[in-house]
């Protein structure tokens, strides 16, 4: 009686004269005879590999890897096709994932084995995980090109690229930011700017009641004349007087210009306006309650890729892209809320959508998930920066000082009284008007690609009215030169920015200022 061994060999037979469908056929008859034959799934996922039919590839591999997880050729064969799908984060997971399974099952037979047979454990461990390093180191650069091509890269940043490169260092480094030009030492603490970035997305915190400002890139526009007080109400009455534009439509969403409304638009507003405006204010309120604004951030991200793919035509994998590039510590981590959120999402905001046609029906259900909200969340979590624009009567002051005469040791607040105030109060008079701008959360693909120092050679600022993030230098910096800034304050000691990274960023710094114990 013909058993499944012997359809196998008459498949592996038929498979090197490449006869690939009388290969097919012999390991099909296989399975129906054992269907737990992992080596025959297996060696269809391979078939199916070379006839280019990647999804039939990725279902027979995972169907060997049920049956036995730790076979390192299934692994590869799935990392292999979903790679060719463009599925690149999941193909990098499965690498990270197959990989530390090995490092965790070498550890634990060289607990319990001799000198000897440990070796070869370990030795047999690094040769099976050479496949998958090479991918991890592959796929990365994939990812960074693809990330960092002009095509899915903002218009407003494309020209940073010729300044900086992001390439990827290792599987412990991950993806880096190194510099396309020389630039010189800063002189007379002025740092010198290398780029000028607008984010991929942003949102305003909460607590701004009394202000109005641009819904797209933040600045503000007007506030109520109780936040300056007293003794800043002409000041107050001579700035208060940027222009406002409405969205055309609802009426509702506030910008400083035409073009801001429109980028707005573009974004993520287009969704948003047509969308009931209860169960988006219902949304805000949670978050409001929560003191949250990552779902406030989240939910321009899923209308920025709603849009992008059933509006604009573009690929979802190409619309995650963007956003799903960065590092993050954890997607299974909860987020407080998170259930009601998707239930508002999905069943309020996003239903009308869901009913237009099955292409909207399918993509706003594989979005619409605990999993990619809390991937979301995480991203936000790891790489968002804290926006803080700078105000209008900072601009004055700026403006006044380089209008002093350099004799001069004080300026005079024209706008607030012909007010006379010296070099030595300068940065407490500034200070003292830092809660006239709405501060904000976003995501930058250029300045969170950024690895962190203690000793960094760049320092990221907001010098303007809006999002946009201003990346100077702090040191000299050579061509290829990697750039850093710092993810917290450097000033602290050792064992306190120790603890902070590796309690917020889950790694252990080795800068020369850490090493040297400093």
């Amino acid at each position: 009686m013909e058993d499944n061994l012997y359809w196998r060999q008459i498949g592996n037979q038929k498979f090197k004269e490449t006869d690939y469908q009388g290969a097919l056929d012999s390991y099909h008859n296989a399975l129906s005879i054992n269907s737990n034959d992992y080596t025959t799934l297996n060696n269809c996922g391979l078939i199916y590999y070379l006839l280019k039919d990647y999804n039939k590839s990725i279902e027979y591999s995972r169907l060997s890897i049920a049956i036995k997880n730790d076979w390192d050729k299934s692994q590869y064969r799935l990392v292999m096709a979903l790679k060719m799908m463009n599925r690149l984060t999941e193909s990098l997971d499965i690498c990270y994932q197959f990989i530390k399974r090995c490092s965790s099952s070498s550890s634990s037979s060289s607990s319990s084995s001799s000198s000897s047979s440990s070796s070869s454990s370990s030795s047999s461990s690094s040769v099976q995980t050479q496949p998958f390093q090479k991918e991890i180191s592959d796929i990365s650069n994939l990812m960074i090109s693809q990330r960092f091509s002009t095509k899915l890269m903002s218009p407003f940043n494309i020209d940073i690229l010729n300044l900086v490169e992001i390439k990827y260092i290792d599987s412990i480094m991950g993806k880096g930011v190194f510099s396309k030009i020389s630039v010189n030492q800063p002189s007379n603490s002025v740092y010198n700017e290398i780029f000028k970035e607008k984010p991929l997305i942003s949102h305003c915190t909460f607590n701004f009641d009394k202000y109005k400002y641009c819904s797209y890139c933040l600045k503000t526009i007007k506030h109520d004349p109780s936040v300056y007080g007293k003794e800043y109400q002409e000041l107050c009455n001579a700035i208060n007087n940027d222009e406002m534009v409405h969205c055309n439509k609802c009426n509702l969403e506030i910008y400083c210009s035409v073009k801001c409304r429109d980028n707005g638009w573009n974004d993520y507003h287009r969704i948003l306006c047509n969308l009931a405006k209860e169960s988006i204010d219902k949304y805000y309120s949670l978050s409001k309650s929560n003191i949250q604004t990552n779902p406030l951030v989240i939910l321009r991200i899923f209308s920025n890729i709603y849009g992008k793919v059933i509006l604009d035509g573009m690929s979802q994998q190409d619309a995650l892209i963007p956003f799903t590039i960065f590092t993050s510590n954890s997607s299974d981590i909860p987020c407080s809320s998170e259930n009601h959120y998707i239930e508002i999402l999905k069943n309020q905001i996003f239903q009308p959508l869901m009913e237009n046609d099955d292409q909207s029906k399918v993509l706003l259900n594989q979005l619409l998930t605990i999993k990619q909200f809390r991937e979301f969340n995480s991203i936000l979590n790891f790489n968002s920066s804290d926006v803080k624009p700078t105000s209008k009567v900072c601009e004055i002051i700026d403006s006044t000082v380089k209008s002093t005469p350099q004799t001069q040791d004080y300026i005079i607040m024209e706008l607030d009284g012909k007010k006379k105030i010296s070099f030595q109060q300068l940065y407490n008079y500034i200070s003292s008007f830092d809660h006239l701008v709405v501060e904000g959360c976003a995501l930058y693909s250029i300045t969170n690609s950024f690895n962190h120092s203690c000793e960094p050679n760049c320092l990221a600022t907001f010098s303007e009215r809006d999002n946009t993030l201003v990346m100077r230098s702090q040191l000299s910096i050579k061509k290829n030169d990697q750039l850093t800034i710092s993810y917290i304050n450097e000033d602290q000691p050792l064992q306190y920015r120790q603890s902070k990274l590796l309690q917020s960023y889950l790694f252990k710094c080795n800068c020369n200022k850490c090493l040297t114990g400093i």
